[in-house]
């Protein structure tokens, strides 16, 4: 591991905002692989400390992937959602949420980082979609899978 990446696992990467989201994502490719198991409290705490400055600068406009390539090409792979009930499962501060909802789905959201959540609430009180926003750990959801992803009634 490089010194920046020893830092960044004690938590010490605050200094290096323009780093966070490298840093985020180095933390969950080392749990996935099995280098290093990291309990939910511990990713909880990680995409906490992280959850102010990304949706700062990602509503700022300086998440260029989002924006130009990852939101739209996801949207163009997708059938039509209108008339579905979603689940956004790690939805940051909720903008491929509220993408969704625009286009007529019934969207229920959940992060583990209840700063994220705090920000799609915040954003649902102004320009409301419909939106219902949990903090919840995907292992572990608040409510019945049955309730998700099923068509609805579009009367």
């Amino acid at each position: 591991m490089t010194q920046f990446e020893i830092s960044a696992a004690r938590g010490d990467y605050r200094a290096r905002e323009d780093r966070l989201p490298y840093v985020v994502l180095r933390l969950v490719a080392i749990a996935i692989v099995g280098v290093t198991v990291m309990q939910r409290s511990e990713v909880a705490q990680y995409w906490e400390a992280n959850a102010e400055t990304w949706t700062r600068h990602a509503r700022a406009g300086y998440d260029i992937y989002r924006d130009g390539l990852n939101t739209p090409a996801f949207l163009d792979m997708l059938p039509p959602v209108q008339g579905f009930s979603g689940l956004d499962i790690g939805c940051g501060e909720g903008f491929n949420t509220r993408q969704l909802a625009q286009r007529g789905a019934s969207m229920r959201a959940i992060d583990i980082a209840p700063t994220f959540i705090r920000h799609g609430q915040e954003t649902e009180q102004t320009e409301p979609l419909g939106i219902g926003y949990s903090v919840a750990d995907a292992t572990d959801m608040p409510f019945a899978s049955s309730s998700i992803l099923r068509p609805r009634s579009c009367r």
